[in-house]
Order: C-alpha cells, then sequence, then structure tokens
C-alpha cells in the first residue's frame, strides 16, 4: 500500500514510522523534512500528503508535527480528506 508520510522535522517519530511501513511491506510516500529538497514546514508538507490521497498517488497518510495538532488541520482543509488527530 502506498502511505503518504509527511513531517516538519526529520528527527523523532517521523522517521521510525517510515522505517516500520517500510518493514511492513508498504511503499511510504515522504513529504516536507523527511523528502529531499522539499519545503519542511508542517503546513505545507501535510497538505502535500493528504493531496498524494485525495488525487490517488496514496491511499492513506500520516501527518507529524509538534503536536500534530496543526497537521491533522492542514489536513482537513483538502477537499475528500478526514484526518484525525490519534495518540496512544
Amino acid at each position: 500500500m502506498k502511505i503518504s508520510v509527511a513531517a516538519d522535522e526529520r528527527t523523532g517519530v517521523a522517521g521510525e514510522v517510515v522505517e516500520e511501513l517500510r518493514r511492513r511491506g508498504h511503499e511510504p510516500l515522504p513529504h516536507g523534512a523527511l523528502a529531499d529538497g522539499e519545503r519542511d514546514d508542517w503546513a505545507w508538507a501535510s497538505e502535500a500528503a493528504a493531496r498524494d490521497v485525495a488525487e490517488g498517488r496514496a491511499e492513506q497518510a500520516v501527518v507529524c508535527c509538534w503536536t500534530c495538532t496543526g497537521a491533522s488541520i492542514a489536513a482537513n482543509k483538502v477537499t475528500g480528506v478526514r484526518a484525525a488527530l490519534c495518540t496512544d
């Protein structure tokens, strides 16, 4: 499954999410700080990941920022996308 992943930092949970998705046989599509040459602000990266889903390039997306509140709000601004803030 193609899963878009966006983050504003290359450290922390986001990198681990990408590696775990690969380990489980998925194809992560990186955005923001996870992709060389892309903008790394959370609003832009989260919107890019959400557009991947809305436009059919990915089946799902994971968006990350410091609290993930802003990332989920940015993703929800894309027509056809519903993002939720999830914690453990």
